[in-house]
């Protein structure tokens, strides 16, 4: 979630200039909703019920009732889709903004091309075992990203920029 907003930003740099509060707006939204409903996990089930629980946030809203709304947990859900959207559209646009930089793709194709490989890819996940597998990729994944690859591109570029100011002060 928080390598999508730093990945974003360091994609856009100028552009995101102009939507910078909205941007910080969405990323602080998703990031309070996510520690709320995380305390209140833990006030809620104990340790052994939170290794048990596949949808622990669903299971905590069968408890509310109202008179009207027999079943609540649909709100829960349209709420959460509300949640969840923001850390699904940030790196769609981020990869579709990528393949437009690099490739010269227009905005309208490189978003159809990286929305249908996404759609394509939910049809190869079946059952729980595959979710978690995928879960533990992405986080390998994610955790390589984050501390090996940004570090050593800082690096090359350092290096890279070193390089260039020696030789243009010796031209000079």
């Amino acid at each position: 979630m928080y390598e999508d907003t730093f990945i974003l930003i360091q994609l856009t740099g100028a552009l995101v200039q102009d939507h910078e509060s909205q941007l910080r707006l969405g990323s602080i939204f998703t990031m309070v909703s996510y520690a709320v409903i995380m305390v209140i996990s833990y006030m809620y089930f104990n340790e052994e019920q939170m290794l048990h629980a596949i949808w622990a946030t669903l299971n905590m809203t069968k408890i509310i009732s109202f008179p009207i709304l027999e079943r609540f947990e649909y709100v829960v859900i349209f709420s959460w889709f509300l949640v969840v959207l923001p850390t699904v559209c940030l790196p769609v646009w981020s990869v579709g903004r990528s393949l437009e930089i690099l490739f010269n793709v227009k905005p309208k194709n490189s978003l159809l091309i990286v929305s249908i490989i996404i759609y394509s890819s939910v049809f190869f996940i079946k059952g729980r075992i595959s979710i978690n597998m995928l879960n533990k990729l992405v986080g390998t994944l994610g955790l390589y990203f984050i501390y090996i690859y940004i570090p050593f591109l800082f690096v090359i570029n350092y290096i890279i920029s070193k390089i260039q100011r020696h030789f243009s002060s010796k031209a000079l």
